[in-house]
C-alpha cells in the first residue's frame, strides 16, 4: 500500500542554497566546456535526481513545477495501474508490454463516444515504480473525475489487445482525491526512487500530450568539449557553426576535423602567435 510520501531533508530545505559548481558525480568530469566564439570555459550543470550535490535542487524544481501545473485542476485523482508478469520472460519485456498497453488504453480513452468530451481530453502525469524483482507498474494523476468501471473495462480490453489472449491481465486501483502538493510530493518521491534504481527500461515520468513540464530554453550559443585524459575535442553542445574559411586546404578535410583544427588553433594558438 503507497504510504503518504515523505520529502527528504535536501528537498524540504528551503533554505538550503543552490549550488551549480562541478561535481564529483558529473559525467564530465574529466572534460571541459568551452564557448566557441571566445574561448571561455564554462562548467556544465549536473542534471542527475541521484547526485549527493545537486540531486535536491532537480527534485525540488521539479516538484515545484508539477505543483504549478495541477494546481488549475478541480481535483486530482489518484490511479494505479498494474500488468501482470506472467506472460513475460523478464521486466524488460514486462515493461514494453505495459507501455504498449498504456499507449493503447490513451488512444481508446480519447476515442471512446461512450465517454463524455471532458472525460476524453482529460490530462495526466505518469510516474513509473518498480518492485524490487524490478517489475513496474504505473502510478497515474487524473484531472477528472472517471467512473471507476470505465478505467477498468478499457484498462482490461488494452492489455487483452496486447497479449491476444483472455483471463484477467491487469487491474486498476483508485485512491479518491489529493491536493496539488501531495500530488507533487508523489510524483518527486516515485521519480527520485527510480533514478536510484537506474533502471534503463523505466522512464521516470510522463505527462499528457504536449504538456511539457519546463519550457524549452532555445540554446543561442555554440560550445565545444574537450576531452582531457584523450587530449581531444570529443563533440558540441549545439549544431556546428560555420567554419573558419582561413584554414587553408580545407577541402581535404572532413568537417568534424575542420571543426577541431578551427577550435584548436582559436583555444591553443600555436607559441609563435603568442608572442607577436
Amino acid at each position: 500500500m503507497c504510504q503518504k510520501p515523505t520529502s527528504s531533508n535536501e528537498v524540504r530545505d528551503k533554505k538550503k542554497p543552490y549550488d551549480h559548481s562541478p561535481c564529483d558525480g558529473c559525467y564530465l568530469n574529466h572534460m571541459r566546456v568551452h564557448r566557441t566564439t571566445d574561448g571561455k570555459q564554462y562548467f556544465p550543470k549536473c542534471k542527475s535526481y541521484t547526485c549527493e550535490k545537486h540531486g535536491w535542487m532537480h527534485a525540488k524544481r521539479l516538484q515545484e513545477a508539477i505543483k504549478q501545473r495541477v494546481e488549475s485542476w478541480q481535483k486530482v485523482r489518484f490511479w494505479t495501474f498494474t500488468l501482470t508478469n506472467r506472460l513475460s520472460k523478464n521486466p524488460q519485456e514486462h515493461s514494453k508490454s505495459l507501455s504498449k498497453s498504456w499507449r493503447y488504453f490513451v488512444t481508446e480513452l480519447r476515442r471512446n463516444k461512450l465517454l463524455s468530451e471532458r472525460e476524453r481530453n482529460v490530462s495526466y502525469i505518469k510516474v513509473s515504480e518498480s518492485h524490487k524483482s524490478g517489475y513496474l507498474h504505473y502510478h497515474v494523476f487524473f484531472s477528472e473525475y472517471i467512473h471507476y468501471s470505465k478505467i477498468k473495462a478499457l484498462w482490461e480490453h488494452a492489455t487483452k489487445e496486447v497479449f491476444k489472449t483472455s483471463g484477467k491481465l491487469g487491474s486498476v486501483d483508485v485512491r479518491g482525491n489529493i491536493d496539488a502538493k501531495t500530488c507533487s510530493e508523489y510524483v518527486t518521491k516515485y521519480v527520485v526512487k527510480q533514478a536510484k534504481r537506474k533502471l534503463k527500461y523505466a522512464n521516470l515520468y510522463s505527462c499528457s500530450g504536449n504538456e511539457a513540464l519546463f519550457e524549452k530554453v532555445e540554446q543561442t550559443e555554440t560550445y565545444a568539449v574537450y576531452h582531457i585524459r584523450l587530449r581531444k575535442w570529443v563533440g558540441l553542445r549545439a549544431p556546428r557553426p560555420c567554419l573558419d574559411n582561413s584554414i587553408k586546404d580545407h577541402h581535404r578535410f572532413s568537417a568534424d576535423e575542420l571543426f577541431e583544427m578551427s577550435i584548436s588553433e582559436k583555444m591553443h594558438p600555436p607559441d609563435n602567435a603568442k608572442h607577436k
